[in-house]
């Protein structure tokens, strides 16, 4: 089950710039996930009319996009 989380800092949104910086794709692809039937893309909202990504569902979007492998053990150490 998704469960989408939407903090009240901005500083937990992501812009669309940054977000397609961390997947290196262009902003155009995410614009185009935007506005495709059915919806592409990682969950977004629109503030005052701009495109943010809540980095808490972008980062549940990614995990379930995840294939194969296994992490380090050291991964989910929040010390590391």
């Amino acid at each position: 089950m998704f469960v989408c989380y939407y903090p009240l800092h901005m500083a937990d949104y992501l812009t669309a710039a940054q977000l397609s910086e961390k997947l290196n794709i262009s902003e155009a692809t995410l614009s185009r996930w935007r506005a495709a039937e059915p919806l592409q893309g990682p969950p977004f909202v629109r503030i005052e009319g701009t495109i943010r990504y809540p980095a808490e569902a972008v980062k549940q979007w990614l995990d379930l996009r995840t294939l194969g492998g296994a992490l380090p053990a050291h991964a989910n150490d929040t010390n590391a």
